[in-house]
C-alpha cells in the first residue's frame, strides 16, 4: 500500500501540488495570513511563543504559516520547496531560518532533538507514508516540545490526496508513534469545518 500511495505522490499528487501553488493568488493576499491567525489562536497558541526557538513549519507549502510566530527560527520542510522558490514569485520561503526542500518522511539528522514546536497544517492527507512522518517528528523533537497536528479527515482518495484516514486510524497511529494526545479538536472553529473537504481534526502532541 505504501508503494502504491508514493509512486502516486511522485508522478500525480507532486506535479498537481506545483500547479495548484503557482496559480493559487489566494496565498498571496493579507486573507492567508488572516485566516492562519485565527487558526492559531483558535488552537491556543500565541504570537511570541517560540521566540528564538527552532519550529518546524512541515509541509510548509509556497507560504509561511509559521510566521503567525514573531522572532522564530523556521525550519520548512517541503518536498517542493526549491521549485517554489524558483517558480513562485510571491512565496515567502527565503525567509525561513532554513529550508530543506525534501519529503516529510526522510530523516533530517541536524534536526533531531532540536526542535521546540512542529506544526503540520493540512498536510497527512498529502503524504505516502503517515507513520514515517510521525516518527521523524518524534525525533525532531525536544523533551519538551509540542507538535500541532491538523488535517481533513475523509474517506475518498485522489491523485492530490492519497492517503485516507479516520478519526480513530489517525489516533492509532499517533499513539503507536509515541505521542501523548494533549489536547484535541473538531472542526476549526471560525475558520469553518475544514481546509477543504471532509472535518478537519487537529490533536497537539507532546512526547511524554
Amino acid at each position: 500500500m505504501k508503494n502504491i500511495a508514493k509512486t502516486a505522490w511522485k508522478k500525480e499528487a507532486q506535479p498537481g501540488e506545483l500547479i495548484f501553488h503557482q496559480t493559487n493568488e489566494w496565498r498571496n493576499t493579507a486573507g492567508f495570513m488572516e485566516q492562519t491567525i485565527k487558526l492559531m489562536e483558535g488552537f491556543g497558541y500565541k504570537r511570541t511563543m517560540f521566540k528564538g526557538q527552532v519550529i518546524i513549519d512541515l509541509g510548509c507549502g509556497s507560504k509561511l504559516r509559521s510566521k503567525f510566530f514573531t522572532d522564530a527560527l523556521i525550519v520548512g520542510i517541503e518536498p517542493l520547496g526549491s521549485d517554489f522558490i524558483k517558480t513562485v514569485p510571491w512565496n515567502d520561503l527565503n525567509d525561513a531560518y532554513k529550508v530543506f526542500s525534501a519529503p516529510a518522511e526522510k530523516t533530517i539528522k541536524e534536526l533531531e532533538g532540536a526542535v521546540k514546536f512542529i506544526m503540520c497544517i493540512n498536510v497527512f492527507d498529502h503524504m505516502f507514508d503517515v507513520d514515517k512522518v510521525l516518527e521523524n517528528c518524534y525525533k525532531y523533537l525536544q523533551d519538551d516540545g509540542e507538535f500541532l497536528l491538523s488535517v481533513d479527515i475523509h474517506k475518498e482518495t485522489n491523485p492530490m490526496h492519497p492517503v485516507s484516514l479516520t478519526p480513530k486510524k489517525l489516533v492509532d497511529k499517533i499513539k503507536k508513534s509515541g505521542f501523548k494526545i494533549i489536547r484535541s479538536t473538531k472542526g476549526l472553529g471560525l475558520v469553518g469545518d475544514n481546509y477543504g473537504h471532509g472535518i478537519a481534526y487537529t490533536h497537539v502532541l507532546h512526547l511524554r
